[in-house]
């Protein structure tokens, strides 16, 4: 008997007749410096060869327009200006900076349009969409991850991985991370507050509060999470941290999503963070 796993990742639940993409996809990281051992953030320009041509922009128009309709407000994406893409023969990185970043890349008769919107409160981290040459936008799938931007310092949330099996026991997710930018030149302390777990059934946005559950503490980097609610980020630097809490059940039958809301203090002002989980099932074949 063989064994095999069915990836039901967020940004693959809305399903068409679109081919599957090759290639890496963006990444939505902000960092503070390239000596943190991170890559520094940037706008990536694009060169003669890689500017869009009249359709490109027309396609990347045409997904903007359709955004609202997945769940994305208008605000998050206003600076995301369709004249301003990259149309690269090859997939690159992209890195979230003070702007709104897009590439287009095209594959026979296909777009893949990539989107990574300037980090404001509540924006997510990354978009995706597929669409025909002729203009019909296939597929527009939302990330459930999302940003906090406060005061010179932003927050990403990052989902877990997890597994389970074809009608077995679900999975359990008991922490979420946090990407967190510090640019000020003062370190900076975060207070965890309380945690949600969010849902979604039907591939739309988790956004469903299912439950409280306890948090079980915050830790920096690779360290445990051992009941400590506060962690200190240094100045100008970017750190890793994990939240812990009761773990929540996270069963993929078709299109479920889930994810941990995070709520922080800082400064005395409360930001809440989202980190969406990528759950993979488990089929067993004769």
């Amino acid at each position: 008997m063989r064994k095999w796993w069915l990836a039901l990742v967020p940004l693959a639940c809305a399903s068409t007749d679109a081919p599957p993409r090759t290639g890496s996809t963006p990444t939505a990281t902000v960092n503070a410096s390239a000596p943190n051992g991170h890559e520094a953030p940037r706008n990536r320009k694009a060169t003669r060869a890689e500017r869009c041509d009249a359709k490109a922009i027309d396609t990347i128009r045409a997904v903007l327009d359709r955004l609202s309709e997945h769940g994305v407000r208008a605000d998050h994406v206003a600076d995301c200006q369709p004249e301003q893409a990259t149309c690269p023969a090859e997939y690159g990185p992209l890195a979230a900076g003070d702007a709104c970043q897009i590439i287009a890349h095209r594959r026979d008769g296909w777009w893949d349009v990539d989107i990574v919107p300037r980090p404001t409160m509540g924006a997510p981290t990354r978009i995706e969409a597929t669409t025909r040459v002729a203009g019909t936008v296939d597929r527009v799938n939302v990330g459930g991850s999302t940003w906090a931007v406060i005061d010179g310092v932003r927050i990403e949330g990052r989902g877990e991985h997890a597994w389970h099996t074809h009608g077995g026991d679900a999975a359990r997710i008991g922490s979420a991370e946090l990407e967190v930018t510090n640019d000020r030149n003062d370190p900076v302390t975060l207070r965890l507050v309380y945690a949600r777990w969010l849902t979604a059934f039907s591939c739309e946005l988790p956004r469903e509060e299912r439950s409280r559950p306890k948090v079980a503490g915050m830790a920096v980097g690779s360290e445990l999470v051992e009941g400590a609610m506060t962690a200190e980020i240094p100045a100008r630097a970017t750190r890793t941290v994990t939240v812990g809490h009761e773990a929540q059940e996270a069963y993929s039958a078709s299109c479920e999503r889930f994810a941990t809301a995070v709520t922080l203090d800082m400064d005395g002002e409360r930001v809440e963070v989202i980190a969406e989980h990528e759950v993979m099932r488990e089929e067993e074949l004769d």
